[in-house]
């Protein structure tokens, strides 16, 4: 994929996110779908389902970069991110509908991110002189962690 594809996609996204960001709060707040922020001090009350906006412009961008660059390698791992967002996503909304608990927030999505670990099989580290291989592992945690 050229740069000026990457750039349109990536646009898209960010367009159809900041276009539905609004009238999905405005709808959430309607339908009371809102939780208690207790991480600031008059712990007001904000929209909850948020992510389903990022969803859309996630959703939409891959879409269209799946028709702009039909390469079959690009592809393969453009299905794997439709996986990847739509298993977080269906883990950031039940954790919306029914909070799932600490926990399982810690400790879910690091098998979650087993398929972006995957992705990332080159995981030398160059330094000065020396190459160290570090192993799946390494990125294993990294994505986990995000």
């Amino acid at each position: 994929m050229d740069y000026l594809t990457l750039f349109v996609v990536f646009a898209l996204s960010f367009a159809v996110t900041f276009l539905l960001t609004p009238k999905l709060i405005r709808k959430a707040e309607e339908k009371n779908y809102v939780v208690r922020d207790m991480y600031k001090k008059d712990k007001p009350h904000i929209p909850t389902m948020g992510g389903l906006a990022i969803l859309a412009g996630v959703m939409v961008s891959l879409i269209v970069a799946q028709f702009l660059a039909p390469d079959t390698e690009i592809a393969r791992t453009l299905l794997i991110f439709y996986f990847i967002v739509v298993i977080f996503a269906m883990f950031g909304l039940a954790d919306d509908l029914f909070d799932v608990g600490r926990k399982l927030k810690i400790f879910l999505p690091f098998f979650l991110a087993l398929p972006i670990a995957q992705l990332n099989l080159d995981t030398n580290i160059s330094l000065l002189f020396t190459e160290i291989e570090i192993g799946i592992l390494y990125s294993f945690i990294i994505t986990g962690g995000s």
